[in-house]
């Protein structure tokens, strides 16, 4: 009797255990096929933006992002060419540099007849600001913000080593400056006193009024 018992106990310990097992697998199943439906529904975004040639810039101004930006735009304007280009912006702003190569790019591609559409969502602030004005139209949303100042900059070392980077930087703001007044109500120099010593908030409507922008959506 008392074996009969201990079977008894033992089949439904294992029948316990076996629908645990049937449960386990279900919610498994349906992990699975949740991920697989989220990774379809990523690729299908990624790939509806890539066919309407959409990049968005949802970043810091560095080496990786521009490389990146680069990269992808230099595969469209070889799959299609003359294709109108829009790129969805919003940016802190970051390396002048490499802020410069990207802004040198996108007017490469003006020159070869892509037309270039930037839309600034939140802020296009510092090199933001500046790479909004690479666009063939220029557009920021109703509630995004542009903001333009001075180059910031560390130098450690030497005077020597002072002297040499405040050099660079003159050139830089130099070539800043000529970039966003070239399309604004502004000439170089009232562009210069309007971002010395401070950092210059634009909502969309006074970036429209100042030229630095063509449109508002």
């Amino acid at each position: 009797m008392a074996r009969t018992k201990k079977t008894a106990a033992e089949a439904h310990e294992a029948e316990k255990k076996e629908l645990e097992l049937r449960k386990l697998r279900a919610e498994t199943w349906r992990a699975e096929l949740l991920l697989e439906k989220t990774v379809t529904e990523r690729t299908a975004e990624q790939a509806d933006a890539a066919a309407n040639h959409i990049y968005t810039f949802w970043n810091e101004v560095n080496e990786e992002t521009v490389k990146e930006c680069v990269g992808e735009l230099s595969l469209w304007h070889r799959q299609s060419a003359r294709c109108p280009i829009t790129i969805v912006l919003n940016s802190p702003g970051g390396e002048v540099i490499h802020g410069l190569a990207l802004y040198d790019f996108l007017m490469s591609l003006r020159r070869k007849r892509h037309h270039i559409t930037i839309l600034c969502l939140g802020e296009a602030a510092s090199m933001g600001g500046v790479l909004l004005q690479a666009g063939n139209t220029r557009v920021m949303g109703r509630n995004a913000f542009l903001m333009i100042h001075e180059v910031a900059y560390d130098t450690y070392g030497k005077s020597a080593n002072h002297r040499d980077e405040l050099a660079l930087v003159k050139k830089m703001e130099s070539k800043l400056l000529r970039i966003l007044a070239h399309r604004s109500e502004f000439n170089v120099r009232e562009m210069r006193s309007r971002w010395e010593r401070k950092d210059w908030w634009l909502d969309a409507k006074e970036a429209l009024s100042l030229g630095f922008i063509d449109k508002i959506e």
